[in-house]
């Protein structure tokens, strides 16, 4: 598939959406290179998965989220239904950061991580797979957390 293919989204048939270049992608492109994507171009930068987005203007320009596809035979993981914050209590978080002041409250953590997948609704933090993939991601981000910030 194509970085902006109408299969994906309405970067061709839609006058409110813009293919613009991932600013998140290993490989530098610009938006100029990015818009002939929209315009049924297949080479480079078109053929490179990722490397261009189709940009919906009608919602914040926020690229998207890193993509899951090395899992499940490059099919990815699913999005969850399963809020993030209804895994990690305030209890736990409480334990883990038993100093945290806002805005790296638990109120602060849950409003930012339901804000990042509210803006990514393909592809979010804390919410793709299952509820045990999920407890795992939030496992590892606290535990690289404390041990960054010295309260390991």
């Amino acid at each position: 598939l194509f970085a902006c293919s109408p299969t994906i989204n309405n970067c061709r048939t839609s006058s409110s959406h813009q293919c613009l270049a991932n600013p998140n992608h290993p490989q530098s492109t610009t938006d100029d290179e990015c818009l002939a994507c929209g315009k049924d171009q297949k080479y480079w930068p078109c053929d490179v998965d990722g490397l261009c987005y189709c940009w919906d203007s009608s919602r914040p320009k926020i690229p998207p989220a890193p993509s899951t596809r090395v899992y499940n035979a490059g099919q990815g993981l699913n999005v969850s239904d399963i809020d993030p914050c209804a895994l990690l209590t305030p209890t736990v978080f409480e334990q883990l950061a038993p100093e945290a002041q806002s805005p790296y409250s638990y109120a602060g953590f849950c409003t930012a991580v339901r804000k990042y997948n509210e803006n990514h609704p393909d592809e979010g933090v804390f919410n793709m797979g299952s509820a045990s993939q999920q407890r795992s991601e939030l496992a590892a981000f606290f535990g690289n957390a404390l041990h960054e910030s010295d309260e390991f």
